[in-house]
């Protein structure tokens, strides 16, 4: 099975491995976006007719999930990059593997190869005159040269793009590198079209990039951990929803609002709302409350139980949107930590909305959400 072919390597360590793997760092657009997915097929030269495809996902800085896959089967193999710790999730297992020491090292290279090749020229300080363009892989954006886990080096064509980006490490031969055979414009920036994996010299497969995508690369820190390792995450709780499109009326509620004395005033408010309406239209029963920047209720939200277009008079229609939710015990558990935690979630070349709860079960339990907004 050819699945084996994308598993670890055993590479050259250049530095010791880090005794302590750093979390993520703050998500941050490179060249103004947040990251990148891609699709492609590919044609190992030992098997040439047993097709594969891999799937890859970059969001900046380092969350990276690579997925390899077998076509018509249910074979498949993730390599997860989540700071600096890197897992492997073998096929036709449910049970991750950890990598530490120089084979963390190992996987952190190789994710980081294929994204100096594909955002070419961005994200790596890149030196060097004629040819040959040189950077230092770092295990974490920012840190000092000095502690590099390896180099990339670039050959450049006759346009200035790369050729070939491979690692070198202090001793011995690159261990892996990635030949770019064309280029093609997708959006406002060139991308790779045809790459070749080499490892040790060899020819492991031929790539042809199928689709690239930079628009609402929307995952949160759980997608990058495997299954049975999700409880490392600290925002395991978020997460990417869509939130539906609705009609609503705000009330504005006085500072300071406690939230049982805002549950007795949306209450009222729900039943003058239906008197209102007439049963021409029903209300939706989820306790809806706009939030302050320290968790407490700013307004009830007043949701009627179908969109409406148009809306009657006083009630405004927002459509359907990205959103970012985190589910929470109760209102108790309701303040700036959890917010900055959805805001913190929101991609950098988008905006957050205001917060807002839906209480359910009598407030045991609530949705805390955020809309996912254009700049």
């Amino acid at each position: 099975m050819k699945l084996a072919a994308l598993g670890l390597v055993a590479l050259m360590a250049g530095a010791q491995a880090a005794d302590d793997p750093r979390p993520p760092g703050r998500r941050a657009g490179i060249a103004g976006i947040a990251g990148f997915k891609t699709s492609s097929s590919i044609t190992f030269v030992g098997a040439p007719d047993d097709p594969h495809r891999i799937d890859a996902l970059y969001v900046f800085p380092d969350r990276a999930r690579l997925t390899l896959r077998r076509e018509g089967t249910s074979d498949r193999q993730i390599e997860y990059r989540f700071g600096e710790r890197a897992y492997l999730l073998p096929p036709g297992t449910t049970k991750s593997t950890e990598l530490v020491g120089d084979d963390r090292d190992v996987e952190l290279r190789r994710r980081e190869l294929r994204r100096a090749a594909m955002l070419w020229p961005d994200g790596f300080e890149w030196s060097g005159e004629g040819s040959v363009r040189t950077a230092p892989i770092l295990r974490r954006t920012g840190d000092d040269p000095q502690h590099a886990i390896g180099t990339l080096h670039a050959r450049l064509g006759d346009r200035g793009r790369p050729t070939r980006v491979e690692i070198r490490l202090p001793e011995g031969e690159p261990p892996e590198a990635l030949e770019i055979l064309g280029w093609r414009e997708i959006g406002n920036r060139t991308w790779p079209a045809e790459l070749r994996l080499i490892q040790h010299g060899e020819t492991i497969w031929e790539e042809r990039v199928e689709t690239v995508r930079t628009a609402n690369v929307l995952y949160v820190d759980s997608y990058f951990l495997p299954p049975d390792r999700k409880y490392l995450s600290p925002d395991e709780s978020i997460r990417a929803s869509r939130l539906r499109a609705n009609t609503y009326r705000r009330h504005a509620l006085p500072p300071g609002t406690s939230w049982e004395a805002a549950l007795k005033r949306e209450a009222e408010l729900r039943r003058a709302a239906a008197d209102e309406l007439g049963g021409r239209r029903k209300l939706d029963a989820v306790p809806t409350f706009e939030l302050r920047a320290d968790g407490k209720p700013a307004a009830a939200i007043l949701r009627l139980s179908e969109q409406a277009n148009p809306p009657p008079e006083g009630w405004s229609t927002q459509a359907e949107t990205q959103g970012i939710s985190r589910i929470l015990g109760g209102t108790a558990g309701i303040g700036p930590a959890v917010l900055d935690g959805l805001v913190d979630a929101v991609p950098p070349d988008r905006r957050a909305g205001t917060p807002f709860v839906r209480l359910y079960q009598e407030g045991k339990r609530v949705q805390v959400s955020i809309r996912v907004l254009a700049r």
